[in-house]
Formats: C-alpha cells, sequence, structure tokens
C-alpha cells in the first residue's frame, strides 16, 4: 500500500505546541509521511517529512503545560508580548532568534530516502494493540510507512 502524504497542516502535528516555530525550521511547508503525537497541553511529536523544498527531515520535539516544565517557554515565550518599544522590539527579536536555533536543533535533514530508510530500519515495531494507551493517544510511529514511502522513491532516484 502506498504512503500517502499528507500536507502538514492537516494533520494533528499543526495543534502540537510549537508546530508553527517547527514547520518554520522545515522551511514553511512540508508534507508528512509519518508522525506521531497529541495536540495537547503537553507531550512530544516525531515527524518524518518531505520539505516543500525537496529535502526530507526528521523533526522530533517536546513541550509542557507551562515555564516550569516547558523550557522553550520558559527561555522565550515572552518574545511576543510587552510594549512597541524599539529596546522592547530589538528584546523580542534576540529570544525569536534564541527559540528558533534551539528548534532547529530539533530538526534532522536526511541526505536521501535510502538513509532515511537506513535511519527507519531498526525503529520498525509492530503496531499497538487496539484500545492501548499508545493507539489512544497517538504514542506510536509507523516507521514501515517510511520505509515503504522509501522503496516507493527507488525508481524515481537516479
Amino acid at each position: 500500500m502506498a504512503t500517502v502524504l499528507k500536507p502538514w497542516k492537516e494533520t494533528s502535528l499543526d495543534g502540537c505546541r510549537w508546530s508553527g516555530e517547527v514547520l518554520e525550521a522545515l522551511g514553511g511547508s512540508a508534507d508528512v509521511i509519518a508522525h506521531e503525537g497529541e495536540s495537547d497541553y503537553q507531550g512530544s511529536a516525531t515527524a518524518v517529512v518531505l520539505c516543500g523544498d525537496g529535502r526530507l527531515a526528521i523533526a522530533e520535539w517536546s513541550w509542557g503545560s507551562c515555564s516550569g516544565c516547558d523550557s522553550w517557554e520558559a527561555k522565550y515565550e515572552d518574545y511576543s508580548y510587552g510594549d512597541r518599544s524599539s529596546e522592547e522590539m530589538a528584546r523580542r527579536a534576540t529570544a525569536r532568534e534564541g527559540l528558533m536555533a534551539e528548534v532547529r536543533s530539533c530538526v534532522t535533514f536526511v541526505e536521501s530516502p535510502q538513509a532515511l530508510r537506513k535511519y527507519a530500519e531498526p525503529l520498525v515495531r509492530p503496531a499497538p494493540e487496539s484500545g492501548s494507551y499508545e493507539a489512544r493517544y497517538g504514542h506510536w510511529m509507523d516507521w514501515k510507512s517510511v520505509i515503504d514511502w522509501c522503496d516507493a522513491q527507488a525508481p524515481h532516484m537516479g
């Protein structure tokens, strides 16, 4: 069965905390090959994507419900608040640069479908049982679909 790519914004990833920043680090657009995670007040997500510019990437990030358990919020969330003075605008721009540097560190670009397949092979595991925690809350990554997608690319590769 062919893996159908979905635009990032049509998956549950779009509701995950920091999703907009992760998508920005991926170049602004991406089609999802496979993902896991939940759009909740705290959690984590993993996405394997084909970026709009043709690069492959794996993004992995997590978030908490408050600045006590979300390090990005603790350090950077106030980048969007405050007055409009030039000093405040400069402070917010610096904070945003720091946040985006950390977000970019959660993204790994992969050189080819073959390299992505090699990465995914040891991660394949059986699908969770219906009704299990993993099945109910999306904590299972379908690495087999990533391998299938990579294999389907082989005829298109030079």
